[in-house]
């Protein structure tokens, strides 16, 4: 059986959904938190070392979701779409 899509178009509309989906784990995660769970600073407060990070080492996680966001708008731009797969 023939089918009308590529697998470049399968690829390119899988990354926005696996984005989606990443960032809908980790948000309801931090804002609804399972029972009796302890947020990364609470757990770090409650086992200080001397390798736990300042808390503004996690502002890296901002540029990280940004670059993902950036990146799932531009494979989805149609110059984009239309190369080839590496």
């Amino acid at each position: 059986m023939k089918t009308n899509a590529s697998p470049k178009s399968f690829w390119c509309w899988l990354l926005p959904v696996a984005v989606l989906a990443c960032l809908g784990v980790n948000y309801l995660y931090n804002a609804h938190p399972p029972a009796g769970a302890l947020s990364n600073g609470q757990m770090s407060a409650r086992h200080p070392t001397l390798l736990t990070p300042a808390g503004y080492a996690f502002s890296i996680w901002g540029v990280i979701f940004s670059g993902l966001i950036l990146y799932t708008i531009w494979q989805l731009l149609p110059r984009q779409r239309a190369a080839a797969l590496p």
